[in-house]
């Protein structure tokens, strides 16, 4: 692009406008603030904008200060801001040029079939290779604004995104060239991956093996001693069995094809197995973080469920945990998709694959021999996703566990798999607006995800304060589920905010999908709930959908009363997230799979009468119970309770009133 704005932030960050460096950049705070607009690509309210760069300062100064550098950019790239007094945004309809988008836009518009190497077209390489030679170096390389945490926290996540993106990539690109016997391009590009992890062992493996292949056996043996060197100082550790085995093959004159590349070729950048590419940025979820990042640096924790309901985020945010920690596992981390495994004994040899492990002809029953061998003595982390349906199998990973010592596990699932050295975190939706503010409403995780949502299928997308307040609505109605809001905000292409609102308070059932990379599980909200609704027993059903009358919460008491559900049975449903406890003794159905429970008990039209009735019947005699205490003077206990169940009591006069239930 030769006019407009061009701004290039992989690397020593660089503006220009119109061809040259625009007037004012002289304030590091001035292109950071532009460089956080242009690439968050959603409006931001001045306040929190001020928290970003001035966080340290008082209000007032940083509001100021803030000002400043307005007026800055204003002046400088000012025909490519939208600034109000409430508001900041990058204008996405201008024109201009972003290295980090072009970079992004190139790698995630490769197809599945681009996770493997070997079949690379050429459309495909193109991308791969024009994407990283946008890549510099890394985000804001050298890059610093003092006094400003905030900005730094925003930073260090995006650049090892954007890190993780080209590894991948230069992955691809060496191991298609080695397939395809381009031994000086493959040397190349895995120059480059070492470049950015210098301290890879398997990728200075991958390095001595297309040395070897190249005919270059004295530069193969320097890189086993520049390997050896590298780990000695930065790690304290020795080469280890493999890469020492490779070396006295070279020096053999044993490595003269490419069958001696088996599984070393997918092993490269520390991340390995079909790393799925991420076509959204990943949005919040910072404490969840937190306490993954803290479980997988204690000793004791080698095993970490993720639960939560389909579409809640669970396999995101065990890829987003999983690709930050892959320095601390000196054998890198491996993703393991299991929702395709159609019966028990598929499980090795699908992490057999995922492992790059070849069969050498050997059946397969062998991959569990293979796979145990295999990971005995290596450091890895594997990310074993959608285990639900072989939680009867979870005794493997315990007997994985115990063969490999170095090995930690991130499981994703609807529910616990129940085993002793199981560490859980159960997780709900994103964090919602804690008031109806707009910098509230703004810095709310669930908002960010609506609006990257819908900045991609309306590039004008800029709400005003008046729809923030609808936006706010949809994401509380979906109760800050992820799919709910990407689902949502999708609409926003031939809808207004507060038509969706309007919709999704009719009925869960307007959020449908039509991407056509969207999983079958994910295409709606309605089917993401199958997905827990067909693992339910029958007596577990039935407790379910009795239990979805309730308004606003219950008591255990109600549950059995009413629902007739015993404790366990109600423990059971809270396992597979579709009750939520508090500690206060009252227990919750979300909203809208309330709406979903309600559904199944309207095609049982008996069981839908007497569970309405037994509601009717329950909250008129804890009524008339706790008038009586109020009349007596215990109104200190007596009226928290009534306010408590509110909703159900005129849930229950409505049905008492009418006799064919609530409206």
């Amino acid at each position: 692009m030769e006019g407009g704005l061009r701004l290039t932030l992989l690397g020593k960050p660089q503006t220009s406008q119109d061809g040259t460096p625009p007037v004012g950049f002289i304030y590091n705070k001035a292109l950071a603030l532009l460089a956080y607009l242009a690439v968050t690509r959603r409006p931001h309210s001045r306040d929190a904008l001020a928290g970003l760069l001035w966080g340290e300062m008082p209000d007032e100064y940083a509001r100021a200060n803030l000002r400043k550098i307005l007026s800055v950019l204003r002046e400088a790239v000012g025909s490519h801001l939208t600034i109000s007094r409430q508001m900041v945004a990058f204008r996405q309809e201008s024109e201009y040029w972003l290295d980090t988008e072009v970079f992004e836009s190139k790698l995630l518009s490769l197809p599945s079939s681009a996770l493997a190497p070997a079949g690379l077209s050429e459309k495909e390489i193109r991308l791969l290779d024009e994407a990283v030679k946008l890549y510099r170096g890394d985000f804001l390389e050298g890059f610093y604004v003092r006094d400003a945490p905030a900005f730094e926290e925003w930073v260090l996540p995006e650049r090892e995104r954007l890190r993780q993106m080209v590894l991948q990539a230069l992955y691809k690109l060496a191991a298609h060239c080695t397939v395809r016997g381009e031994y000086a391009k493959g040397i190349d590009y895995t120059s480059r991956l070492l470049a950015l992890e210098p301290w890879h062992e398997e990728v200075h493996q991958q390095m001595m093996l297309l040395l070897a292949l190249s005919g270059q056996r004295s530069a193969a043996a320097e890189q086993f001693e520049r390997c050896r060197r590298i780990l000695a100082e930065e790690m304290g550790a020795q080469p280890n069995a493999d890469t020492v085995s490779l070396y006295q093959k070279i020096k053999a004159g044993e490595v003269t094809s490419y069958t001696a590349l088996s599984s070393t070729l997918h092993r490269s950048a520390g991340i390995f197995g079909l790393w799925p590419v991420q076509a959204t940025a990943f949005v919040g979820r910072a404490n969840e973080m937190a306490v993954l990042a803290d479980r997988l640096a204690t000793p004791e924790c080698r095993l970490v469920t993720i639960t939560g309901l389909s579409g809640v985020g669970k396999t995101r945010l065990a890829l987003q945990a999983a690709s930050e920690r892959v320095r601390p596992f000196k054998h890198g981390v491996c993703f393991v998709p299991l929702g395709a495994i159609g019966s028990d004994d598929q499980l090795y040899p699908v992490l057999a694959e995922a492992l790059s492990l070849s069969g050498g002809g050997q059946p397969q029953r062998d991959s569990r021999g293979r796979v145990l061998d295999y990971l005995r003595n290596r450091e890895i982390l594997l990310v074993l996703d959608q285990f639900e349906h072989l939680r009867h199998q979870a005794l493997v990973l315990m007997e994985l566990l115990q063969r490999a010592p170095g090995a930690k596990l991130i499981v994703t699932s609807l529910e616990p798999l129940n085993l002793r050295g199981e560490w859980t975190l159960a997780i709900g939706g994103l964090g919602l607006p804690a008031s109806g503010q707009p910098e509230e409403i703004l810095g709310s995780d669930a908002v960010r995800l609506f609006l990257e949502g819908a900045h991609r299928v309306r590039a004008d997308c800029n709400p005003l304060t008046t729809d923030l307040e609808f936006i706010a609505r949809i994401c509380r109605l979906v109760e800050g589920i992820p799919l709910g809001i990407e689902l949502a905000s999708a609409w926003t292409r031939v809808l207004t905010c507060r038509e969706i609102a309007e919709e999704i308070e009719r009925s869960y059932s307007f959020l449908v999908g039509n991407s056509q990379d969207l999983p079958e599980r994910h295409a709606s909200l309605r089917a993401a709930l199958d997905q827990s609704w067909h693992r339910l027993s029958d007596v577990e059903k039935g407790a379910f959908r009795r239990l979805c009358v309730f308004r606003d919460g219950f008591t255990r008491d109600a549950a059995e009363q009413v629902a007739d559900v015993s404790l366990n049975i109600l423990v059971s449903l809270i396992d597979k997230n579709l009750v939520h406890g508090s500690p206060f003794g009252r227990y919750y159905v979300h909203t809208l799979v309330g709406q979903y429970g309600l559904e199944k008990l309207a095609d049982v039209p008996q069981e839908r009468q007497t569970t309405y009735e037994r509601h009717c019947e329950y909250y008129a005699a804890f009524l008339q119970r706790t008038t009586g205490r109020f009349l007596r003077m215990w109104e200190e206990d007596a009226l928290p309770e009534i306010a408590a169940e509110r909703e159900n009591l005129r849930a229950a006069w409505r049905w008492a009133s009418t006799s064919s239930g609530p409206a």
